[in-house]
Formats: C-alpha cells, structure tokens, sequence
C-alpha cells in the first residue's frame, strides 16, 4: 500500500468529485505546482542532484564535453532568487515543463505524517494499491478508448540518485539515447526536448535527507506541449494562509482504494457514519473505514 494523508474536508471534495470525472468513478486529486511545495527548496534541490547524476552518466558514456547537457546548467546559481528571474522556469515555460505532484508515504497508521499532514490527528489516511515499478492496467470505455485503471507512482530519493534504482536507469537509457542521435545529426531543439525531459523526470523524485524519514512516493505530471485535448487546465486555489497556489486535476481510479484510516483524534462513530452517507451519495461502494491505533492526546 501507499497513504496519503490529509484532512476530513479535503477527503469530502475527493468524494464529491467523483460526479465529476469523466465515468463517475475517480477521485480528482489536486496536484500541486512543485514550486509550490512545503519544502522551499523543492526542484531547486532536485536540479543539483540531478546535474551531478547526469554529469556521472555522460562521462560512462564518454559523451563529448561540448555536447554535454550538464554545461548547460552547472554554472547556474540554483536558489529562489535565480529561478525566479530565469526565462526557464519561471516564464517561457512554466505551463509546459515543471510538474504538479501528489505525494503519498509508505508509512501507515504514523504519528508523525498525522501531525505533520492528517490534520494534527483529526484527519484520515487513504490506503490505496500500490503500483510502483508494475505496468499500468488500462480497460476499454464504451466509446471504444482505453483509459488507465491504476496510476503510477515512484520513489522519492533523498540527496542521491543510487546507481542500482529504476530513475538512475531510465536517465542513463535516456542519454543513451540522446548519444544514438548525436551521431545521426541532432537538431539543437531535439537537445532541448531531451533536457526538458530528464529534468521532468528526475526533479520531482529527489529531496533533502531532511525530509527522508517522511517515506514519500509521488505521482508527477506535467502538462506539456500539446493543448489540444484540454485535458490538464491549471487551476488556482488560496491556501490557510492567503498564498495562491497553482494546480491541476489529475484522476485516480476508487477502485485503486484499498481503505481509509481515521485520525487518533476523530469522532469515529459519527465521522464513520456521515461517510457512509456520503458513499451512499457519490459512490458505488462501501469504503472500507478503520481508526487509527496510534495512542495520542491533544491537550
């Protein structure tokens, strides 16, 4: 399994918006604009491991140092103050590059990920499947299109790529890649477009050791180039404290929910009772409602 925790009213949007996905039965998860994370280092952080990581890899392949990526953005100052004067990230293309994040935990039923994201204890925790590194289920809609019946999610690596993990595996295939097409005639735009693409996939999975004990894996998406389905429209809503943040919807099939928990500090009978309701409303199942074994007294 992997969890996600968050507070009462957010798991209410999540069930209402069932109605809203396109066959009535998916949550519509926010995912949040990855500058716009917790961590004030979120991205800034994951482009400096990232460089290191790729400058390892040109260097296996003996790719030659002017054709290198990495010389490209080795010299950057990456902190807030850069990025939020650089055409890069925060201009020409934020829309299309940078991603929205969900972030679950391996952690279950935990103390600290209550406190931190369940709300200080009042909130739930939804158990859903775990899909990581397994091939995506897909199934057949009326009309004849097939649409994902699970979701992707990866690891978060904290200050390192390890040489032994998926991500440091599909960067080096990636380069290889890139290699293959230098020696066919690479455009200068074909080199762009690799770069936009290791740093998408890299970025949104690396974080400060600071932040390890969080056992965190994450879907990302990012919205790209092609507009013409309208299917990721960014979105805006107003956090606690009046900061705007940007977002998009991204779909996450119910029957991927295995359960969910309630905080240490929730009325279970009469919370339990009111998601029944709820279900009873948007959903076509019972979910599945436990309460939290975690022994904790807010004073």
């Amino acid at each position: 399994m992997v969890y996600h925790y968050t507070s009462i009213d957010s798991l209410r949007c999540l069930i209402e918006s069932v109605k809203k996905s396109k066959y009535n039965d998916c949550f519509v998860f926010r995912a949040t604009n990855i500058l716009y994370m917790n961590d004030p280092e979120e991205f800034l952080f994951g482009q400096k491991i990232f460089n290191k990581t790729l400058r390892r890899i040109e260097k296996d392949l003996g790719i030659q140092k002017d054709l290198c990526f990495s010389n490209e953005s080795i010299n950057y100052p990456l902190n807030e103050e850069w990025i939020r004067g650089n055409t890069y990230i925060f201009n020409k293309k934020m829309k299309d590059v940078l991603p929205y994040v969900i972030s679950f935990s391996t952690l279950e039923d935990s103390l600290p990920m209550w406190l931190n994201y369940g709300d200080g204890g009042k909130g739930v925790c939804m158990a859903f499947l775990d899909n990581r590194n397994q091939p995506l289920k897909f199934r057949e809609t009326p009309e004849g299109r097939k649409i994902y019946e699970s979701f992707y999610t990866s690891d978060v690596h904290y200050d390192k790529i390890k040489k032994n993990s998926w991500l440091y595996q599909t960067l080096f295939d990636i380069v290889k890649d890139y290699k293959e097409d230098i020696n066919k005639g690479l455009s200068m735009n074909m080199k762009d477009a690799y770069y936009d693409a290791l740093v998408q996939i890299s970025a949104p999975f690396i974080k400060t050791k600071y932040y390890e004990n969080e056992h965190e894996v994450r879907i990302a998406k990012t919205i790209g180039y092609d507009y013409f389905n309208k299917e990721n429209v960014v979105e805006f809503r107003c956090n606690i404290k009046g900061n705007i943040i940007p977002f998009i919807g991204v779909e996450i099939p119910i029957s991927q929910l295995a359960y969910i928990i309630l905080g240490p500090l929730s009325d279970f009978r009469l919370t339990h009772m009111a998601f029944d309701l709820m279900t009873d409303e948007f959903l076509k199942n019972k979910i599945d409602i436990r309460y939290s074994n975690v022994q904790y007294r807010n004073y």
